[in-house]
């Protein structure tokens, strides 16, 4: 039985609040709770906006290159933040005066281009352009898994619903799903109509740029 089957009306879609920040803008994401925005910028502080009246806090000292992704613990208390320095760091989602809690060098020195939470809240998958998908714990920070098997750069990472499988996609257009537990291989999706190769420049083009 649906309790509200009211059909959006994206003629109601109006702007709510304009928050400013002093750096061009990567991605923004909200905490679990609706209380922050965290923004990540070509800065090597994230910025979190409170939704209650846009007061902005930054967040430095866990990154030494552009802040790329965000993810959080399922109650929102932690926020990890996956770097362009290959880093992955801990903080306390609401801290007054935020610290890492810990900082990693998750993917060595390769960025770091995509991160999400498994829908409990207690593993983060990282993607990078180390060619390496990673799964680690968000209580402690520690890795549980790694999978191998991308050629090209990692650029978007996401659990399935279930949690029991991850999805990875590629600069080249491939999409790999794995079994979280057995670390195995599941199946590959061709997606090669998403990039191009110019070869003239010697450059790649498109690829998976997000996964949902």
């Amino acid at each position: 039985m649906l309790l509200n089957s009211a059909v959006p009306d994206a003629r109601q879609a109006h702007i709510v609040s304009e928050w400013a920040h002093d750096r061009p803008l990567v991605g923004c994401r909200f905490d679990p709770a609706g209380r922050y925005v965290f923004c990540a910028a070509e800065h090597t502080a994230a910025a979190r906006f409170s939704t209650a009246d846009g007061s902005k806090t930054l967040f430095p000292g866990g990154h030494q290159s552009w802040i790329s992704s965000f993810a959080f613990s399922q109650d929102g208390a932690l926020t990890v933040s996956g770097g362009c320095d290959g880093r992955l760091t801990w903080w306390d989602t609401a801290a007054e005066a935020p610290t890492p809690i810990r900082s990693i060098a998750a993917h060595g020195r390769h960025w770091v281009r995509s991160i999400a939470a498994n829908p409990a809240g207690t593993l983060l998958v990282s993607g990078g352009n180390d060619k390496m998908v990673r799964v680690w714990s968000i209580p402690d920070g520690t890795l549980v898994r790694e999978y191998v098997g991308h050629q090209k750069h990692i650029y978007s990472v996401t659990f399935d619903h279930s949690g029991e499988r991850l999805l990875s996609g590629d600069l080249a257009g491939v999409v790999k799903e794995w079994d979280v537990a057995a670390g195995t291989e599941v199946r590959t999706f061709d997606a090669k109509e998403l990039w191009s190769y110019n070869g003239g420049q010697g450059v790649d083009f498109g690829g998976v740029r997000a996964l949902a």
